[in-house]
């Protein structure tokens, strides 16, 4: 089966140190509206400042990331017109050769090399605004873009855009069907901004209890989508499928052997996962130390039936 990872692996280092935090510490970073998919390293908040992975943050600014290993551990981040130094541990960062004191360095953390957000997006022209209530570091690139009322993560997304034209029914979907169920899935930019936010969500829970984050699976994620999708069309809200069986026949349709399903019909990514959470058949699902892959799929029904959400991984 297809493994597709979102996101490319975080630069390594030589050198680490310990910073404890819990998982309400992680702060989530939206850029220009759209959050940051962060996988093995969140971001974390040091003496008031947040620091953010280097490559996952750093290259959806914009700039190309080059990495100096031991004795230099340093950063070199550049785009047009800035060519900018950050040194693991330095209190200083060198922005077109002027040195800029920062109130916290650039560390290591669990083997991942975290920099200092706002220091690199202010000294670069771009604003940065901290919403506290949400826990959410917003960046514009470009600042005149700025609205007085940005968009909370608490807004649920309109789904029109990412559900599939194909209705499905109480028959089987054809090979024709189910290949342009996937084409449209793709072309509807795949994995939407409420399901990443979920696998965000449950790899913080993960982290939480030391397991390893799980990797996003394109199959997986097809497969979520369509289970919610279906719940939707056919007005029905279990694991069980009129169409193709038990939990395991919808993952079948799309070549996956086996899974662990949940489900929800929560209004938000944070529902979604506290309600899992707070349940512990649900929670032990996606906390088995074994697990690699995950997917989420969400579908909202415009009748006002709620938001379908199928979590499958294995």
């Amino acid at each position: 089966m297809l493994r597709k990872i979102v996101l490319s692996l975080l630069v390594l280092a030589m050198v680490s140190i310990s910073i404890s935090v819990s998982a309400a510490d992680y702060p989530r970073v939206r850029i220009d509206g759209e959050f940051v998919y962060m996988q093995d390293q969140q971001a974390v908040i040091v003496d008031g400042r947040t620091l953010v992975p280097l490559r996952a943050v750093m290259e959806h600014l914009g700039f190309n990331v080059e990495w100096e290993q031991a004795p230099l551990n340093r950063a070199r981040l550049t785009k047009p017109g800035f060519n900018i130094t950050v040194t693991i541990g330095r209190e200083t960062m060198a922005v077109n050769g002027e040195n800029i004191t920062l109130d916290v360095p650039a560390k290591i953390m669990n083997d991942r090399t975290l920099v200092p957000l706002r220091a690199i997006s202010e000294a670069t022209g771009m604003l940065v605004e901290w919403d506290g209530i949400n826990f959410i570091v917003d960046v514009q690139t470009t600042p005149s873009e700025i609205t007085a009322n940005p968009p909370t993560s608490n807004a649920p997304p309109t789904y029109a855009e990412t559900r599939s034209s194909i209705v499905l029914t109480n028959e089987r979907i054809t090979d024709q069907q189910l290949t342009e169920w996937k084409v449209e899935y793709r072309m509807l930019g795949g994995a939407n901004e409420f399901e990443l936010e979920v696998v965000r969500l449950i790899n913080v829970e993960r982290l939480s209890y030391g397991l390893s984050p799980l990797a996003i699976d394109e199959d997986l994620m097809m497969a979520a989508r369509f289970k919610s999708q279906e719940m939707d069309d056919l007005d029905y809200y279990s694991h069980d499928s009129p169409v193709y069986g038990g939990s395991q026949g919808i993952p079948r349709l799309f070549g996956i052997d086996r899974v662990g399903e949940n489900l929800a019909r929560n209004a938000t990514p944070e529902n979604v996962v506290n309600a899992w959470i707070n349940s512990p058949g649900h929670r032990a699902t996606f906390l088995v130390p074994t697990l690699e892959f995950i997917g989420i799929g969400v579908v909202g029904h415009s009748g006002g039936r709620g938001t379908y959400t199928t979590m499958m991984v294995n």
